[in-house]
Order: C-alpha cells, then structure tokens, then sequence
C-alpha cells in the first residue's frame, strides 16, 4: 500500500463527481482513504493479503455504489463503517473456517483411532485364532493352514497329502468347529 498521505480539497466535490463515472476523483477517495482504512484493517486482521482483500472489497463496493454516496454526510464515517463491516464478515468466515478445520481435524484423529483399535483387535484375533489352531491334531491342522494360509482347494489338499477328498472336508469342518468353539469360551 502506498505510504504518502493524500489530502482531499473538497471531499464532497470528490465524491460528487466520482458519482459521475470520474475515475481520477475514485483514485484520489482511494488514495486518501486507503492511508486511514487499511492500516486499522491490519492491526484487527493480522494479516496483510486479508487486510488488502477487504480494502479492496469495501473501495469496489463504493464503486459499484458511487451514485448513492451523494446523500451521505460523513464520507469518512460511512467508509469506516463500510470496513468495520466488511473486516466483521472477514473475522466471522476466518472463525467458521477454523471451525470447521478443527472439527475435521478431529474426525481424521477419529478414523486413526477407530483404525488402530480395529487393527489391534484384528491382531487379537488373529492371536485367539492361531493359538486355537496351535491345539488343533497334527494333520488337521496342517490341513487347515494349506487351506487357510496356503489357499489350497479341498481337491489340492487331497492330492498333496493323498487323502480323500471327504476327509479333507471333514477335517476343515471339525476345526472350525473347534476354532468356534475356542473363540466362545475366550470371549466368555
């Protein structure tokens, strides 16, 4: 933002012809104007590219409006008003816009929470699972880890440990059962 201070002459002049479509009488309001409004801006906003924004938004609005500015008093104070308003609506989406990261930010701790735990009672489980299997017979539990951990179909199973393929389906039926059964009870 410039730095010198601009002195108006005749401010009503000013904005009387600004709202003739005179875009030097603009520049020189802005240039005014800018000094006293932007730094008040910043101090509030703490942040420069905001405080620009909103000086911007609040000289575009007197542009778009400068036909109305004709009936006004106080220039000055109506501009101030203008800012003061225009910073409020800035604090007040900056304020939803925290809100709303802090509210996602705690939905993404969430899902890592819900994560972990899943993951550690997939591992218990795993756990349960495997110390069941741990107590199944020999050859019903090598059968089931070459279904299971392998992922071998009954057929192969059977032809890989000639045995019939019943006695396969069989075996794989009591150690569920078994599995089942084991699980209940830890659970209980």
């Amino acid at each position: 933002m410039p730095s010198s201070k601009y002195q108006l002459q005749d401010e009503r002049e000013l904005f009387a012809q600004m709202a003739k479509d005179d875009v030097q009488a603009f520049t020189t309001i802005f240039n005014h104007y800018n000094q006293v409004i932007y730094p008040v801006i910043l101090r509030i906003m703490k942040n420069e590219e905001a405080a620009e924004e909103i000086v911007q938004d609040v000289f575009l609005k007197l542009w778009q409006n400068r036909t109305t500015f004709n009936d006004i008093e106080n220039h000055k104070a109506f501009l101030f008003r203008m800012a003061s308003n225009k910073t409020l609506d800035a604090l007040k989406k900056l304020s939803r816009e925290k809100g709303m990261l802090m509210r996602l930010q705690q939905k993404v701790n969430q899902q890592k929470q819900d994560n972990t735990n899943q993951l550690l009672d997939f591992k218990d489980s795993e756990r349960l699972v495997n110390r069941a299997v741990d107590q199944l017979p020999s050859q019903r539990q090598l059968i089931y880890r070459l279904s299971r951990n392998t992922g071998l179909s009954h057929k192969e199973i059977a032809q890989r440990l000639n045995i019939s393929h019943n006695t396969v389906r069989n075996q794989l039926v009591e150690a569920l059962k078994f599995i089942r059964s084991f699980l209940t009870k830890m659970a209980g």
